[in-house]
């Protein structure tokens, strides 16, 4: 992840903090934050990915786009560096049937770090424990598909219509994901706890300090990956993974991580090789599976 964000930082000490994610603040909307947004929005490259559709929004219509007409709101901020990332929303809701839609965007920069689903999961715990919905209906076009891989972890794909959204000139298909209260729940229990616990005080795993994280490691690997006899690529990892990745290594080392940090080597391998690097105590790598 680069550090080359412009514009808005935090909007202020007063700015309402929903809640913590591993490595970001989730806050309710402030309009001293809607210029960024608009800005990460209006990019050419998340522009076709939210619901505007690529289509123009003009600088006067952009408060009434994101504030008053949803469910739920709120904005993403990197913690590291206080720059506004992100954005997600929950709109054309049926408080009679318990459902509404999901709609989110987040900065390119933190693509492919496991933020933008990080900040989704953050959004959607808030939401379910604050609202009483149902489910979560989200249409995606296929290269939002590709790029939250990580959202199959809660999400069930319930169908997809074909040709279905005019986007820049050309229909493009549209895969519908559903996310109940319950499945979402069972995620949150099973796999979902790193990307919504703060990276706060240093913590160890074990014995060792070091090498309990590294046992952790192994352990995540094995039961993630079914005890791989070879170390997972890195380009294989859904935005899921990563976030747990990141978890691990920040929990062993009680500091945050850049991403890119972890994302210059091929495979689980490299990580793993990065955390005893880093890690007190920790004994060497070992060669077996993703060690």
């Amino acid at each position: 992840m680069t550090a080359d964000l412009t514009g808005t930082t935090e909007p202020g000490p007063d700015a309402h903090l929903l809640r913590s994610t591993a490595h970001l603040d989730l806050l309710a909307m402030d309009e001293r934050a809607i210029p960024e947004l608009q800005r990460i929005a209006m990019m050419p490259a998340v522009r076709r990915t939210w619901r505007t559709r690529g289509g123009y929004v003009a600088p006067q219509d952009w408060a009434n786009l994101l504030l008053g007409q949803n469910l739920f709101e709120c904005y993403a901020r990197d913690r590291t560096n206080g720059r506004v990332v992100g954005y997600t929303e929950l709109f054309d809701a049926s408080t009679l049937d318990g459902y509404a839609h999901l709609s989110a965007f987040a900065h390119p920069d933190v693509w492919n770090t496991g933020m933008p689903v990080e900040q989704v999961i953050g959004a959607l715990d808030l939401a379910f424990d604050r609202l009483p919905l149902r489910k979560v209906v989200a249409h995606l076009p296929a290269e939002n598909v590709a790029r939250l891989r990580g959202l199959h972890q809660v999400a069930d794909h319930v169908g997809t219509l074909s040709e279905h959204l005019l986007i820049e000139g050309t229909y493009v298909d549209v895969s519908i994901f559903e996310i109940t209260r319950e499945a979402f729940g069972r995620a949150v229990d099973e796999r979902l706890g790193a990307a919504l616990r703060p990276i706060a005080a240093p913590a160890t795993f074990g014995p060792g300090g070091g090498a309990g994280a590294l046992a952790d490691f192994d352990a995540w690997v094995d039961q993630v990956f079914a005890h791989p006899t070879e170390p997972p690529r890195l380009d294989e990892l859904d935005s899921l993974h990563w976030v747990e990745v990141l978890d691990l290594v920040e929990r062993a080392l009680g500091r945050a991580v850049e991403p890119e940090a972890l994302r210059g080597g091929e495979s689980l391998a490299d990580v793993r090789r990065f955390l005893a690097d880093h890690a007190a105590d920790t004994p060497p790598s070992r060669t077996r599976g993703a060690r």
